[in-house]
């Protein structure tokens, strides 16, 4: 938790994956955590969440996961269901509306 492994170079011989550990430069981490890689917890997060859902009910930006992201996320795993048996890269199509395009 608190880290993501990212594949630099995908399409040349110098492909590798670097680590990018969570830090005060990633969303409301730097209201919990003071460094990188310190990790955050359960409770942390769902005070994240509470935030953006009442900012949402007040008017505000609306940065919490949608029904498009959930139909997302199904067509990902389904995909990544479907590469296990077949051994062959799945495509997925473009779901509009998801909040990841807002990243």
């Amino acid at each position: 938790m608190n880290e993501l492994k990212v594949c630099l170079g995908r399409n040349n011989e110098e492909q590798g994956y670097t680590t990018v550990n969570a830090s005060p430069r990633h969303g409301d981490y730097s209201y919990f955590q003071p460094g990188p890689g310190n990790s955050m917890g359960f409770d942390d997060l769902k005070v994240i969440e509470a935030k953006k859902f009442l900012v949402a009910v007040a008017g505000g930006a609306q940065e919490n996961s949608n029904i498009h992201d959930a139909a997302s996320a199904a067509a990902i795993v389904s995909a990544a269901e479907a590469s296990s048996l077949s051994g062959q890269w799945q495509k997925i199509e473009e779901i509009h509306g998801t909040t990841a395009a807002r990243i």
